[in-house]
């Protein structure tokens, strides 16, 4: 049973059959029930209205099912306060379980029932023989007004909280929820994870069977996830086909295993006819999050990162990027990046790069797989490894946007046209923003900005360039300097190291540079940081 104790706001309080407290007093503590004030309020009324017929030592008491005494109105976040010293003998008990009030000398008991049952109990002391019963009966009675108000109310705000397609909780609860559990997680040091749960392919239902039918098959998981999910925790709908659970008490890894369940609960769920469900998850756990939204952040961000990885994958958030498992392979670990190729909508626009120029899509090949083998040498984890590649391979997907005539041209560019091919930068971000990640894009976005500054699209200096920039600039640059192009002959290795070299603080970020170093040749210094000559720019036509 509830404890009762929220505020609810608009009440409708049900009609007391309280008997004969003072009109004044009565209206007051009745009124209480109208303004939706917290149980703590009403405790200081019905003290203060007790106190004035010749009661003390008033308080609200209620026993639970574990046989733990509580006072009802004194609550630490959201919780009940156990009573060190239960009431004196069992009178407290015999009110409850016979719902008529009772005594013991003159310590007495009046039950406050609520739909029939008995919620708790008012106890106080009698000041005398004279005081009579029928006040704290009354208290009771007034109480219990006050509760059923509030049940009620809480009725009606579990009804507005709840998604009418899918009978899941839906956003707001979700969020007050974890909001609470993030709380009494920072209070009491208890572990808490949150999932972020996607189905894979659901817009395939609405387009080829009709919305209703996509309506069933939501309505079916939800069925499963909520049939899976344990006594104390939360799944809720969050957005048209996505899903959220708290699971308190729970690691990354507990965490991991309970999607694998709700995973297997719901592969049973025709999507379409011959294909079954899938899910796409993101875990983060409350040790990487300040608050609830900010936990929330980086269960959609570790989901991202899962749905740019392919169907059903799990993703782990962690501050150094998240790890990806595949369905296969959840419980034996994550898959080797060195495995994963460029997919789906990356591998289309890298098509569409080589039909227009089959050597700039060997280029970009190469600047993936280089970007990759940079990211690794600086710790990057497998997930953000194979996403750089992935940027990587689309960093000039820009220059389909570039006029043939300027891109081709053999000679210098003028001025003019080559402020035409630096908005390549920024063009390709947009472009590829479509199936890749924002931080990928960013990253793609920058990959000609300079560490002194002076790059282009934004002229950001140093560590304000994205590192995956940096990655992919220097990768692309050493492609370009050792591969021939129609207005350069390709340089030697040593010839290259040394432009990089005289680059390093002026071009290339030293961190980046040392990392290329490190990938190429087994002595990691032999690019020092203190050069001073800068580089040229050698991603394209050269400018006149």
């Amino acid at each position: 049973m509830s404890n009762g104790a929220e505020d609810v706001e608009n009440p409708t309080p049900p009609r007391s059959t309280a008997r004969d407290a003072g009109p004044v007093d009565l209206a007051h503590l009745l009124g209480l029930s109208a303004a939706g004030t917290s149980l703590a309020d009403v405790r200081e009324v019905a003290i203060a209205v007790c106190e004035q017929a010749g009661f003390s030592d008033v308080a609200l008491i209620r026993l639970d099912e574990e046989g733990i005494w509580h006072d009802i109105s004194e609550r630490v976040a959201g919780e009940l306060t156990p009573i060190d010293t239960p009431p004196p003998g069992n009178v407290a008990r015999r009110a409850m379980d016979q719902l008529e009030v009772q005594w013991a000398g003159r310590r007495i008991a009046a039950p406050i029932v609520v739909d029939a049952e008995c919620w708790g109990v008012v106890c106080a002391t009698r000041a005398s023989d004279d005081v009579v019963d029928q006040r704290l009966e009354t208290i009771g009675a007034a109480v219990a007004s006050v509760l059923s108000a509030k049940k009620l109310r809480a009725r009606l705000g579990v009804a507005e909280a709840t998604d009418y397609l899918t009978g899941l909780p839906h956003k707001s609860y979700f969020l007050a929820q974890l909001d609470r559990e993030m709380v009494r997680g920072n209070r009491t040091g208890t572990t808490l994870s949150v999932a972020m749960l996607d189905i894979d392919r659901y817009r395939r239902v609405s387009d080829q069977s009709g919305p209703a039918a996509a309506d069933r098959v939501l309505a079916r998981v939800a069925q499963m996830l909520d049939g899976v999910v344990r006594k104390d925790e939360v799944v809720a709908r969050l957005e048209a086909d996505a899903f959220g659970w708290i699971l308190a008490g729970v690691g990354p890894e507990g965490a991991r295993v309970a999607v694998e369940r709700a995973s297997e609960a719901v592969s049973e769920v025709e999507l379409i006819p011959g294909r079954y469900v899938t899910l796409s998850a993101g875990i983060a756990d409350a040790s990487h999050a300040t608050d609830a939204s900010d936990l929330l952040a980086k269960a959609q961000e570790a989901l991202n990162w899962a749905k740019v990885m392919g169907s059903g994958r799990v993703a782990h958030y962690s501050p150094s990027g998240p790890t990806v498992a595949e369905p296969s392979e959840q419980r034996a670990g994550s898959r080797r990046i060195g495995s994963i190729r460029p997919r789906g909508a990356v591998a289309a626009l890298l098509r569409t790069i080589d039909n227009a120029d089959a050597a700039s899509a060997r280029h970009a090949e190469r600047v993936g797989e280089l970007s990759a083998r940079l990211a690794q040498e600086l710790g990057w984890s497998e997930t953000m490894t194979a996403a750089i590649r992935d940027a990587g391979v689309l960093h000039d997907v820009g220059m389909l946007a570039i006029p043939y005539d300027i891109v081709g041209k053999p000679g210098r560019l003028t001025a003019e046209e080559f402020d035409v091919v630096k908005t390549h930068a920024a063009l390709g971000a947009e472009i590829a923003g479509k199936v890749v990640m924002p931080a990928q894009a960013s990253w793609i976005r920058g990959h000609h900005e300079r560490c002194e500054g002076g790059g282009y699209p934004d002229g950001l200096v140093g560590d304000d360039i994205p590192e995956g920039a940096q990655i992919i600039g220097l990768a692309d640059a050493w492609d370009t300097m050792t591969h021939a192009r129609s207005y350069a002959a390709a340089l030697s290795h040593s010839e290259a190291f040394a432009e990089v070299r005289d680059g390093i603080g002026r071009q290339f970020c030293p961190k980046v540079a040392q990392a290329l170093s490190a990938v190429l040749v087994e002595d990691a210094d032999v690019i020092p940081v203190s050069a001073e000559t800068r580089i040229k720019d050698a991603d394209g036509p050269s400018q006149e």
